[in-house]
């Protein structure tokens, strides 16, 4: 009847339901307790459409399960971040229980909403609840990464939602794949390819006098930002990106430059990823291969004849917090 796997252990179930039946709840608990002899406490075995647990909403359906922050723990998060930033003006300031109690409650939240991409910016807080020589004052990533948070909170709240679907699920699509590349001959560029339609589309974008390590990480970001409707709105919400610049591919993946003039382009590439619940994957590829080469410089990428190859006119350049 539950569709359990066979010699597999099963652990915390968090709500079961009816639909027609009132009996349905009385009979899973007797199966639950008496013929699987599974460990579970009256507390614990609750039953409804909706059940909030640890500050999110989880609502169950025939057609799946629904993960959403309640407001009210919203609110609460959003108002620790502020209360922490405004200590010790100009600095802000907080202690490390108070990192790691932030820290393992937005993990939760994170991971629900966003899985583990999230943790980019939870680092610099688990790394002040795990440092015993620090002292209370932020530090200037810890700084980013609270206003980081503070931003995502205060997204709206669909976009805080997430939706898993039920079983039998539909036929996944491959992950897209787009290329981002700069060039201090031109500008940026960046291609998207939809494998399942063969289809490709390409921006080219002209700049002004930028360090090349900079540009890459901008060509970067204009890329997820042209292309994330795109790709979104053909049912692709896994990524591989790749780029051709070792130091930009390591900013990248971390979320971190260190330098006042690259960070805020990270932070925006980031929130702009965990507002759309996405999962990009970069890799390295050689300037040869990189297929945005090509677009950098000024000029359309090379396809296959059978790809359809179409340019995109109305780049989007998003305005980094703070700059």
């Amino acid at each position: 009847i539950l569709q359990l796997p066979c010699c597999k252990y099963v652990d915390d179930f968090s709500a079961v339901f009816a639909v027609r039946d009132d009996t349905l709840p009385e009979d899973v608990r007797y199966f639950l307790l008496d013929i699987l002899r599974v460990h579970l406490s009256g507390p614990k075995f609750k039953w409804g459409v909706r059940l909030i647990h640890l500050g999110m909403h989880l609502t169950f359906s025939p057609d799946g399960i629904e993960l959403g922050i309640t407001a009210n723990r919203r609110a609460k998060y959003m108002a620790y971040i502020d209360m922490f930033l405004a200590r010790d003006p100009p600095y802000g300031a907080m202690s490390r229980s108070e990192a790691a109690e932030l820290g393992g409650r937005l993990a939760w939240t994170s991971n629900a909403l966003f899985g583990r991409c999230g943790r980019a910016y939870l680092v610099p807080i688990l790394r002040r609840a795990t440092n015993s020589q620090s002292w209370p004052r932020l530090n200037g990533r810890l700084r980013g990464a609270l206003q980081w948070w503070r931003r995502w909170l205060a997204s709206p709240p669909d976009v805080l939602t997430r939706r898993v679907l039920a079983a039998p699920r539909v036929q996944e699509l491959p992950p897209c794949i787009t290329y981002s590349d700069a060039s201090t001959d031109f500008g940026v560029g960046g291609v998207l390819l939809c494998p399942a339609t063969r289809e490709a589309w390409f921006f080219r974008d002209p700049r002004g006098e930028e360090p090349i390590d900079r540009l890459e990480v901008e060509a970067a970001l204009v890329t997820e930002a042209t292309f994330a409707g795109i790709a979104s709105g053909r049912g692709y919400d896994e990524e591989i990106t790749f780029v051709d610049n070792n130091v930009s591919l390591a900013w990248l993946t971390s979320g971190w430059a260190f330098r006042e003039d690259v960070d805020p382009l990270l932070e925006e590439l980031w929130l702009n990823l965990a507002r759309r619940k996405a999962l990009k994957w970069w890799e390295r590829v050689s300037s040869a291969s990189n297929l945005a080469d090509l677009p950098s410089r000024g000029h359309p990428p090379v396809l296959p004849s059978a790809w359809s190859l179409t340019e995109i006119q109305a780049v989007v350049v998003p305005v980094p917090h703070g700059m």
